[in-house]
C-alpha cells in the first residue's frame, strides 16, 4: 500500500494533497452526521478508519503517531469552530456543544483504527513466526539449503545460513516430580530473549518451538552475548 502511494505521488505530486484533502472531508462529514443526530457513531461509519489502521499496521507504520495525527486533526478543528464562533453567546454555547461531539468522536476513531491496527499486526505477527518457525524445521531437518527460495528467505529473516551459529534454547524449569513446566511462557522467554540478544544482533533470530524459545545468532559476535 505504502508503496502504491509512493508511486502515485511520484507520478503527480498533487496526489498526496488530494488524498490527504479527501481523508480530512470525511471525517469532518462522519462528525457531522454523528452531531447532527446527537449519538454515537455507527459501525459502519468506521470502516473507512480501520481500513487505514490494517494498512498502516502492513506499513510498519507507529500506531503511536497515527493516533497523533488524529489528536492533531482535532486540536486543527477546535481551534477552526473557535474561530468562527466569534466569543458570542451563541457562538461559545455552539462550540462547547462541538467540543463534547468531537471528543466522542475522536476517541471512537481512535479505538477503531488502534483496533484494526493491532488486529492486523497480531496477525502479520503471526505469519512471521510461522515462517521464521519453519525455516528452523527445515534447518534441523537438512532441507533448507536445498531449496529454490533459501537465500532469500534466509535474507528476510536475518538468518546467515553459512555463517558458525551460536544456537540458544531456553525453556521455564520442570516443577519437581515431573509436573508441568511453572515459570514464564515460552513466548514470553523469546521476547526476553530477543531484547538481550539485539544490542549485538540487529536481526536476533528467535523463535518459539514446542515448550521453548530457540535463538540462531551468527558466533561471529565478539564478545558473544552475555545473557543475564
Amino acid at each position: 500500500a505504502r508503496n502504491r502511494v509512493v508511486d502515485a505521488a511520484a507520478q503527480d505530486p498533487s496526489f498526496l494533497d488530494g488524498w490527504f484533502s479527501g481523508w480530512c472531508a470525511q471525517h469532518v462529514t462522519t462528525l457531522v452526521r454523528k452531531a447532527r443526530r446527537e449519538e454515537g457513531l455507527l459501525d459502519e461509519e468506521l470502516d473507512f478508519v480501520r481500513e487505514v489502521g490494517a494498512i498502516r499496521a502492513a506499513d510498519a507504520f507507529p500506531l503511536e503517531a497515527l493516533l497523533h495525527g488524529l489528536r492533531v486533526g482535532h486540536r486543527v478543528l477546535w481551534k477552526r469552530m473557535v474561530r468562527e464562533a466569534e466569543l458570542s453567546p451563541s457562538g461559545v454555547e455552539a462550540v462547547v456543544w462541538l467540543t463534547a461531539q468531537s471528543l466522542d468522536y475522536v476517541d471512537a476513531v481512535s479505538m477503531a483504527m488502534g483496533g484494526a491496527y493491532l488486529e492486523r499486526q497480531a496477525v502479520l505477527q503471526a505469519d512471521a513466526d510461522r515462517a521464521r518457525r519453519d525455516l528452523l524445521e527445515e534447518v534441523l531437518a537438512g532441507q533448507f539449503a536445498g531449496r529454490p527460495d533459501a537465500a532469500a528467505r534466509a535474507a528476510a529473516f536475518g538468518f546467515e545460513p553459512d555463517a558458525r551459529q551460536l544456537v540458544i534454547a531456553l525453556a521455564a524449569a520442570t516443577a519437581a516430580g515431573g509436573a508441568a513446566r511453572s515459570g514464564p511462557s515460552p513466548a514470553l522467554i523469546a521476547a526476553t530473549l530477543e531484547r538481550l540478544i539485539r544490542p549485538s544482533c540487529r536481526e536476533p533470530f528467535v523463535v518459539v518451538r514446542d515448550d521453548e524459545a530457540v535463538a540462531v545468532l551468527p558466533a561471529k559476535h565478539d564478545p558473544v552475548p552475555t545473557l543475564q
